[in-house]
């Protein structure tokens, strides 16, 4: 892809979409190592709250350590595929993992 656009105003739309639009500026400034990690340790505690309060007994299961100990990218993979992972048709529109949902 080349650049990305927004949408200004539709010019036609019989018989095919004609739509008028500008080009977005992406910012490509990346977060710092540190950033990251603060990233990182924020989800992980809310993770460790959510379990919490929504199924205390599954709390021992989930090591903040070991995903704290995970670069950022490694964590962010890991979370995203155990995310996506856990997702079934009954809950494909949840966003809460499934130790969550016991």
């Amino acid at each position: 892809m080349s650049k990305r656009l927004q949408l200004v105003h539709e010019v036609q739309t019989l018989p095919y979409r004609i739509v008028a639009c500008s080009e977005l500026e992406d910012v490509s400034e990346l977060a710092s190592y540190d950033e990251l990690m603060r990233y990182q340790k924020s989800i992980t505690d809310s993770i460790v709250q959510m379990i919490g309060k929504h199924n205390p007994a599954k709390l021992s299961e989930f090591s903040s350590d070991e995903w704290l100990e995970l670069s950022p990218i490694e964590f962010f993979l890991k979370f995203f595929s155990s995310c996506v992972s856990t997702l079934t048709p009954c809950n494909q529109y949840s966003k809460s993992p499934a130790i969550l949902n016991d």
